[in-house]
């Protein structure tokens, strides 16, 4: 429910505040007042498009906020709010807007800023506006299904019905998709077997270019190391090499220490042997090298050099890299299997398709037949209230056909679905944006709305003289069906109509001041006499006569009585 309603700087209104209570309210006031400008403020509140011309003269910017309290706290927008990590503390929400002199807007839900987009989608299951041309959707024939599918209340079925309608164009686009590569593959069936033949000749194996690299260099140096080892092997091993020269020096020194005792001597010698041994150490390290940098007598560098030349050339023409050539012979082969098999696969994914097909046909079907049956009732229930809204003339039917061309189904099902009226006897019906005029199509739909009100959602209904040029009885049934509507949720409505303020539980006077500036201020009429003498301008225009006053107070006191008699 809306508890609270503030407005600053928009167009003749410097600041206005309402306390809004359940049930109906009622906003009077004279042309020009200022009443629809509030309106459109309860719409900056929930998202609409906002203007910079809005913002009072001599102001930077406009702000308004509104305030809502829950009662349930599985309604919809806790869940939307939960996703968004926005807390509603003791159930109190509060959607705020301000606009800009430069255009900007900014939106917040509960003093957290979001956007505009987000703003408006919460208070989508809170708010619904309506005007006199605004008919919820009534002139749009493409709205009608929705319309019908919220009273059948079948929303199981259509979820079902629309995760088989998805599964059944994903079945549809892979066969499509598996078509077109089968007729591309056999269109290029010779070149892609002459590409397999290539590859399986070249025979690409994994890791290769680097190997080949690897090698490349190991042949490159191979020449100077051996050329260094043999260099080497000779200065240590040839008659004059190191370990001849050393074995002799031993040799020497111990023929010299057989004659002579001295341990300098015999550590010298010593010395020398572990010479002996380290060198021969590091001979066998230059053997061992010397095996390392072997290369393959038939791997050349030509060879290299001409196998990585084919690989690249290879690659080239398949637009991969050198390492993905194994797995693109093995795509080649899986396409020439496609082709070689098609037929088979082909007749596995169009079974899949038809089954899928079926499956949703089956389902729309069954909503076909849930919508036909609840459009029975649907036509039923919305002739009951036409009478008393002065429309018992009119003949309503539901139009349910069936969309011939498949091409043109969707997740909603196999149904055109279209409101169509006869406002007079002899008429045949015709699409409801044809025949029907603005007052009458405004009373349809406080009739759709009545017949929707136990599943509808919407929290609070706003209306913008809604009953425009109507009278008389009209504007009466047109008030007791806006006070039945406020039974279940809370209704707003702004109006001319005296028949239809004497409903309200709650009614506010719009007032234009002129002083130094022009603005809009609202009054709440508490007491009887001054709701009455407001009802009187209503009847008697800008002289209030004694006689409105005492037709003001029948309408007033009639009211009275009959929500007594209705409690009793």
């Amino acid at each position: 429910m809306l508890t609270n309603l503030t407005i600053n700087n928009i167009v003749l209104i410097e600041k206005l505040e309402i306390d809004c209570k359940e049930g109906l309210t009622v906003l009077t006031g004279e042309t020009g007042a200022g009443k629809s400008i509030l309106l459109d403020a309860v719409g900056l509140a929930i998202g609409m498009r906002s203007s910079s011309s809005i913002i009072r003269k001599g102001t930077d910017k406009a702000s308004v906020s509104a305030q809502f309290s829950f009662v349930d706290k599985n309604n919809i927008v806790f869940n939307k709010l939960k996703v968004l990590d926005i807390d509603i503390d003791e159930n109190e929400l509060i959607l705020r807007r301000t606009i800009y002199k430069d255009g900007r807007s900014k939106a917040f839900v509960n003093d957290n800023a979001v956007s505009v987009s987000t703003l408006k989608d919460i208070s989508a299951s809170l708010v619904e506006i309506h005007g006199q041309f605004e008919t919820s959707g009534l002139l749009q024939a493409k709205s009608h299904k929705n319309i019908l599918d919220k009273y059948a209340n079948h929303k199981e079925r259509l979820d079902k019905l629309k995760t088989a309608w998805n599964e059944w164009q994903e079945i549809s686009r892979y066969l499509a998709e598996a078509k077109a590569n089968i007729a591309k593959s056999k269109s290029d069936e010779d070149y892609i077997k002459h590409m397999i033949d290539e590859l399986e000749k070249l025979s690409p194996i994994e890791k290769e270019e680097e190997e080949l690299i690897a090698t490349r260099q190991k042949l490159k140096n191979a020449e100077k190391i051996s050329e260094g080892l043999k260099e080497a092997d000779y200065i240590i091993s040839s008659d004059e090499g190191v370990e001849i020269l050393l074995a002799k020096v031993r040799g020497r020194l111990e023929r010299l220490a057989s004659d002579i005792e001295l341990a300098e001597l015999d550590e010298a010698i010593k010395a020398i042997e572990q010479a002996e041994v380290e060198v021969g150490e590091a001979v066998l390290s230059l053997n061992s090298l010397a095996s390392s940098v072997y290369v393959d007598e038939d791997m050349t560098l030509d060879i290299i050099e001409e196998r990585l030349f084919a690989l690249k050339d290879c690659a080239r023409k398949h637009n991969c890299q050198i390492s993905e050539l194994p797995d693109k012979l093995q795509e080649l082969k899986e396409q020439i299997s496609l082709v070689e098999n098609h037929e088979h696969r082909l007749f596995k994914l169009e079974k899949e398709e038809q089954e899928a097909k079926t499956r949703y046909l089956t389902l729309a079907k069954e909503v076909s037949a849930s919508r036909k049956n609840s459009a029975e009732k649907f036509v039923l229930a919305l002739t009951k209230e036409l009478p008393s809204l002065k429309l018992d003339k009119v003949k309503f039917e539901v139009a349910i056909d069936k969309i011939e061309n498949e091409n043109n189904w969707n997740e909603g099902g196999i149904d055109k679905v279209e409101f169509r009226v006869a406002m007079n006897p002899g008429q045949s019906p015709t699409p409801l944006q044809k025949a029907a005029s603005g007052g009458e199509l405004s009373r349809l739909m406080l009739a759709f709305k009545v017949v929707l009100a136990e599943i509808d959602m919407t929290d609070v209904m706003v209306f913008d003289e809604i009953d425009s040029g109507i009278g008389g009885a009209v504007a009466d049934a047109v008030g007791e069906h806006l006070k039945k509507l406020s039974k279940n949720r809370q209704v707003l409505v702004v109006t001319h109509s005296p028949q239809v303020a004497s409903k309200g539980d709650s009614h506010f006077v719009i007032e234009k001041t002129q002083t130094k500036d022009t603005i809009t201020k609202i009054t709440k009429m508490i007491d009887l006499k001054d709701r009455c003498e407001e009802i009187a301008r209503m009847l008697a225009g800008q002289k209030i006569t004694n006689e409105a006053r005492a037709a003001a107070l029948i309408l007033l006191e009639q009211e009275e009585i009959e929500a007594k008699e209705k409690v009793a």
